[in-house]
């Protein structure tokens, strides 16, 4: 993506901006230095997600399960599956993400409901990965190299040239998903995944308010420590480190797009003390407020 910035919906949905007003297609290159120490926030959204890694390595955490990409691979993330890409050893990866919406790639309602609303909702196909040697790479390889070229070209007709590209990819993820599922095993949901998901909702809800460790706990029904055992599991984080960490990432956003005084964006984002605020952008940015905004003001 081209920003380290996310906008995100009170449920912790991503608002992804297309590449076409009006059409739900997104083809961007990206970086991982653009977010915040090199990990992008946890979110999800209706759109299939794919992900074409072109140099260095990436991990990837989706619905629970955490994804080692190499250079090369290509990783397929299902519509609605909570996810974020990231790197604790902080190196660069640089990758190209192409999201589309299930019913745009359809055609057709008749294809929709035929086809994709099964594979949409499959509990056991969460994700797929393509690497050198398997099955299919060099030919979805290819098919995700057309796609970039032809974002990047935009000549007549392109977009309908990229569906039908995304459409051949599609069909050999459905194809491949027939073999994957349909025991029961297979398509149980993970009840715990699910109470993860109603905690990062809460706290992208309630972010600007003081939260407790007992209130994030209660919107899952679950006890502190649960909630806390949960968040290790998934996100690899105490609830306190992603509440102030969703924070943080709203802020520089704040920074960058408003004009509001670093006091009052502290303020709006549940800080109480513009000071600790501050010290705390500061570890996470590398720089203060004030100076994060002179080098990313959009206003």
């Amino acid at each position: 993506m081209e920003t380290g910035n996310l906008d995100i919906m009170p449920d912790a949905s991503e608002i992804v901006h297309y590449n076409v007003p009006g059409m739900p297609l997104y083809v961007r290159e990206g970086t991982l230095s653009f977010f915040t120490n090199m990990r992008a926030h946890c979110h999800w959204h209706p759109d299939f997600e794919f992900m074409q890694i072109l140099e260095g390595p990436m991990r990837y955490f989706v619905d629970g399960k955490r994804v080692e990409l190499k250079e090369g691979d290509c990783l397929f993330v299902n519509s609605q599956r909570m996810h974020y890409g990231y790197d604790a050893n902080r190196q660069e990866s640089f990758y190209v993400c192409t999201l589309v919406d299930p019913q745009l790639a359809a055609g057709s309602d008749y294809l929709y409901e035929k086809y994709m609303k099964s594979f949409c909702s499959s509990k056991a196909f969460s994700y797929y990965v393509w690497s050198r040697g398997m099955r299919d790479y060099e030919k979805v390889f290819q098919l995700l190299d057309d796609i970039h070229r032809l974002a990047g070209e935009k000549s007549f007709g392109y977009e309908m040239e990229i569906l039908g590209r995304l459409q051949q990819i599609i069909l050999s993820l459905i194809q491949e998903s027939a073999h994957m599922t349909g025991t029961a095993e297979e398509e149980k949901t993970d009840p715990q995944l699910e109470l993860q998901r109603v905690m990062v909702a809460f706290i992208s809800r309630h972010y600007h308010e003081p939260v407790t460790l007992e209130e994030i706990a209660e919107s899952a029904s679950v006890s502190k420590s649960t909630c806390c055992r949960l968040f290790s599991k998934y996100l690899g984080q105490t609830p306190f480190d992603f509440l102030n960490s969703y924070r943080l990432e709203v802020s520089s956003n704040l920074l960058s797009t408003t004009k509001k005084s670093v006091s009052e964006i502290a303020a709006d984002c549940g800080f109480n003390n513009s000071s600790y605020f501050a010290l705390m952008f500061q570890k996470r940015y590398g720089m203060k407020p004030t100076a994060y905004r002179k080098t990313n003001l959009q206003v």
